[in-house]
């Protein structure tokens, strides 16, 4: 009996084997959606205050402030497949000119420490205009990080034009200062 038990178990278990080994697919689709998107902002303090200053002796010209570079420039952006060769650019405008001043503006190249991905790269000092000019270039897929030491630093001044000086007026004016990202 010890014999016959010992075959029916070997043979049990052989059979449950053989059914064990045979193998089942079941496949699974994931579907992943990838939004292209263009977003920058501003870090720092939102509003610039750069007073020129009285001369200090007759036949001088007005003083202008010191550089300020307070503000950075923070963006994210997921190119699509149709801009994705050429990217994306950063331009800057001004509302309004002020008569015999000029203001310049730099964007230097990212700092990319909190950030990933393409960048871009920044600009020398530009004169701000009322038309846009293209302050950051080469932008890809990225995301440069959020707050002040992310993204683009910059590096506002403000000048007396000598070109244009009989048209300074004592006046307190403001304009803004718009960022615009778009498809190269």
């Amino acid at each position: 009996m010890k014999k016959l038990t010992f075959t029916i178990i070997t043979l049990l278990a052989l059979g449950f084997h053989g059914t064990f080994a045979q193998s089942s697919v079941a496949p699974s689709t994931v579907a992943v959606d990838i939004p292209a998107h263009a977003y920058l902002a501003i870090s720092g303090t939102s509003s610039l205050v750069m007073p020129f200053t009285k001369p200090t002796a007759a036949g001088l010209a007005i003083v202008a402030p010191t550089a300020n570079s307070s503000l950075w420039l923070n963006y994210s952006s997921v190119v699509s497949t149709t801009s994705s060769a050429a990217g994306r650019t950063i331009s800057v405008k001004t509302s309004a000119l002020i008569p015999g001043v000029d203001i310049k503006v730099a964007a230097a190249t990212p700092v990319m420490t909190n950030g990933s991905g393409t960048g871009g790269a920044g600009s020398a000092a530009l004169i701000l205009t009322a038309t846009d000019q293209g302050i950051v270039s080469g932008i890809g897929s990225c995301q440069t990080g959020t707050g002040t030491g992310s993204g683009s630093q910059l590096t506002y001044n403000v000048l007396a034009n000598l070109a244009t000086y009989s048209s300074l007026i004592a006046s307190t004016p403001t304009v803004t200062v718009t960022y615009t990202m778009t498809d190269l």
